[in-house]
């Protein structure tokens, strides 16, 4: 089977590239654990959203389609499995070395904020 591998131009044999390191093919990588270690924000309003904390994958055709981010805290009436901001793999604009830029709907990015601070007000009360 062959390949073709943007940004090179040449057709690759599918068994000729897996015995070459990623970088000599000059794609950009990041791995989930360092996706989740960068602070996400929107680029609409500048908000820092928090962190990634879960990924969606379209098992049917092995991409990712969605991130989430944590709208809540612990607790009884902030549960987080409840309460995340969906960031379609489209509103992603781009991965740096430190940040995961988004445009993400200023409004439900400030609900999600919102929640986020209501919980940790009745953690802390």
């Amino acid at each position: 089977m062959n390949i073709k591998i943007t940004g090179i131009g040449d057709v690759i044999d599918m068994n000729e590239q897996n015995k070459l390191p990623m970088e000599c093919f000059n794609i950009p990588l990041c791995s989930i654990r360092e996706m989740m270690d960068k602070q996400v924000v929107n680029v609409c309003d500048g908000l820092i959203l928090g962190y990634i904390d879960d990924f969606i994958i379209d098992k049917c055709i092995g991409r990712l389609v969605a991130v989430t981010v944590p709208c809540g805290g612990a607790g009884i009436f902030c549960l987080p499995t409840k309460n995340r901001l969906r960031i379609s793999w489209e509103q992603i604009e781009k991965i740096g070395d430190d940040v995961i830029l988004v445009r993400v709907d200023v409004k439900k990015a400030a609900e999600c904020i919102e929640h986020r601070k209501k919980c940790k007000e009745h953690e802390c009360g």
